[in-house]
């Protein structure tokens, strides 16, 4: 076995293979996984068989209409319907199965909770053994930790996904903002370091040096870096304003 690598399989690709890895154990025609949405809704996930449907593909059921349901999820335990039970089809409202058809459904737990049901439904009666619904409850058991286990998976991969878009985003904006101040001696590097550290603070900032070394793109790129960044940047020609109205000019009338 190659343990270098490992690829992580999606819910729906998880239910796929388990499905028909069922389906060489025991004669169904209709297999369903429902997911648990909250605690008021059962919603198809994944359907295969004869009988599988694109009608079956977006259905839900609510379970404040279905106590029936509602107590096989409490208990736990794999049920095998048997025709004397006052017991509505769960596909009904979709589906035109004969009466007395066999019909078995195993709650998915983790942890000693629901959080979903697997049903097996054959047209013809007293196909399903006392046999396959031990079977069926102890696969249930294992479908449950593998779709949590993908699940989670899934969500690792999406949150990755998410970090390494964020990531590419910094570094895009930080290219631009630096767009005009390239350079890397380890001296210009320093100073770049410097105005990150300074542009997070509120305090004023006297930038000096001689005529043409970037001053004002240096104070451009602090206030593109700071918290006023919404704000117009407004340059002023120093040089220009006369002694007597600088102060009042540049700190404020």
């Amino acid at each position: 076995m190659n343990g270098g690598s490992r690829t992580s399989l999606s819910p729906e690709k998880t239910l796929e293979i388990v499905l028909e890895s069922i389906g060489e154990l025991v004669d169904y025609e209709l297999a369903v996984v429902l997911m648990l949405e909250g605690w008021d809704k059962l919603s198809v996930k994944k359907t295969r068989g004869p009988l599988a449907g694109s009608r079956l593909s977006s259905y839900s059921i609510a379970l404040s209409q279905r106590p029936d349901l509602v107590d096989l999820l409490q208990v736990g335990s794999p049920h095998l319907f048997g025709a004397e039970e006052d017991h509505i089809d769960t596909y009904a409202e979709v589906l035109d199965l004969p009466q007395g058809h066999s019909c078995l459904a195993s709650p998915l737990m983790l942890e000693g909770k629901p959080i979903g049901l697997l049903t097996l439904d054959h047209r013809s009666c007293g196909v399903f053994s006392s046999e396959i619904v031990r079977f069926i409850g102890a696969i249930s058991r294992l479908i449950a930790v593998a779709l949590a286990q993908a699940e989670e998976a899934g969500v690792l991969k999406e949150e990755a996904g998410r970090l390494a878009e964020e990531r590419n985003r910094l570094l895009g904006a930080d290219a631009e903002v630096f767009k005009n101040l390239a350079g890397n001696s380890p001296a210009w590097l320093e100073v770049l370091d410097s105005l990150k550290l300074v542009a997070a603070t509120d305090s004023p900032v006297l930038l000096q040096g001689e005529t043409g070394t970037g001053k004002e793109e240096a104070a451009r790129l602090l206030h593109r870096l700071s918290a006023r960044a919404n704000q117009p940047f407004v340059a002023v020609n120093c040089s220009a304003l006369p002694p007597a109205l600088a102060e009042s000019e540049l700190f404020g009338h």
